[in-house]
């Protein structure tokens, strides 16, 4: 898989790159350096190493995905909505004069609540990306588990004697 471009990300009209703080242009560009960021951020949370999926791969897929929400994420952080944006999710209840919404109990939402990334869209995709070891960590800390930092390892210390 090939790192995407900030040429790539502009070329996508749903988002309006420059409303989060990310105009055109400039050297070097900054919705460039996001995207570095947000791939650097895709590999560490994953253990798992972009650049060598093919193409073809259904994870390349995944990934660009991962990579696209990540640099999204990480722009809308550099705003002043990110608090409202951020916690939609995390509302009990919503109304305006003719609608109301009711949603899951916020008070048993914590940072705890998710393994990789508070937004769910993004930490179901990290989540399909991360390899086995990256999986058993966070399993680890969220269930309080102490990882282990040793092994033990039975080892035959049977020395022939010799004869002489």
């Amino acid at each position: 898989m090939t790192k995407p471009t900030a040429a790539s990300y502009r070329a996508d009209p749903r988002i309006n790159w420059v409303s989060l703080g990310l105009p055109a242009g400039g050297s070097p560009d900054s919705l460039e350096a996001e995207i570095n960021m947000a791939w650097a951020y895709v590999e560490e949370v994953t253990g798992l190493q972009l650049e060598p999926i093919s193409s073809t791969d259904n994870k390349a897929y995944i990934a660009y995905q991962a990579v696209r929400l990540r640099t999204i994420q990480q722009a809308v952080q550099g705003t002043g909505t990110f608090a409202s944006q951020s916690n939609n999710q995390n509302i009990k209840s919503f109304a305006v004069p003719g609608y109301s919404e009711t949603r899951g109990d916020s008070s048993k939402i914590s940072i705890d609540a998710f393994f990789f990334n508070p937004w769910t869209a993004l930490e179901d995709l990290l989540w399909l990306l991360a390899t086995q070891e990256k999986k058993d960590e966070a399993l680890a800390k969220k269930e309080g588990e102490v990882q282990p930092f040793s092994d033990v390892r039975e080892i035959d210390w049977f020395y022939p004697v010799s004869p002489f």
